[in-house]
């Protein structure tokens, strides 16, 4: 199946959604959700670990396409970026938002996002028990300081993050064992956002 994609403007959200518009009128499969999310995300969606309940990506995209079949309502973006955050831990909005902003994220064993200059990673470990945040090369390249600014130290240990001397890492570990929850990846972001307006604004 062949339907013209519009990757000119607006968020990946957007265009993901001006897809599935363009598209309501034809007959879609998981398959085809599958490559229009790698297209508009660079994400391998079909390659993420399985769910919790031992789905695969492809078997939760088709049940979410059945079940908007079986109630008679159009498929939904929202929805189905909704469902996917639910069941795989992939939050496609969120992601959409940073896109542009220099923080790239690996998370599920690849990346989800990623960009040459980007300033920082954020790299989740498996099952995203953990989360280490770290400058990128293009940042040490570009950073003259010797050590990282205070206010950005702080609000990192603040936040319950432990430094790492030997490699400029910030790393934090769920105490219960059980995956960083969104809100705390959350105010992860919101730091590192703080100060790339900031103390990192000149890099």
């Amino acid at each position: 199946m062949t339907i013209d994609y519009d990757a000119a403007s607006g968020s990946q959200t957007e265009r993901m959604d001006r897809w599935l518009i363009a598209a309501s009128e034809h007959k879609l499969n998981a398959d085809n959700i599958i490559r229009l999310i790698k297209l508009v995300f660079r994400i391998d969606v079909g390659g993420l670990p399985f769910s919790p309940s031992g789905e695969s990506a492809r078997e939760i995209i088709r049940n979410y396409m059945d079940l908007c079949r079986s109630e008679s309502v159009p498929l939904s973006g929202a929805g189905l970026r909704a469902t996917l955050n639910l069941a795989l831990g992939v939050n496609l909005d969120a992601l959409s938002a940073l896109e542009g902003s220099r923080i790239s994220i690996y998370s599920k064993n690849q990346w989800m996002i990623r960009q040459e200059t980007d300033l920082f990673i954020v790299h989740t470990g498996a099952q995203d028990i953990d989360v280490r945040i770290y400058p990128t090369p293009f940042f040490w390249m570009s950073y003259t300081g010797d050590s990282l600014p205070d206010e950005y130290m702080t609000d990192m240990l603040l936040l319950g993050y432990d430094f790492d001397e030997d490699s400029s890492s910030h790393f934090y570990r769920n105490p219960t064992g059980g995956p960083v929850d969104d809100a705390f990846k959350g105010r992860t972001i919101q730091i590192l956002r703080r100060a790339l307006a900031g103390v990192f604004s000149r890099l």
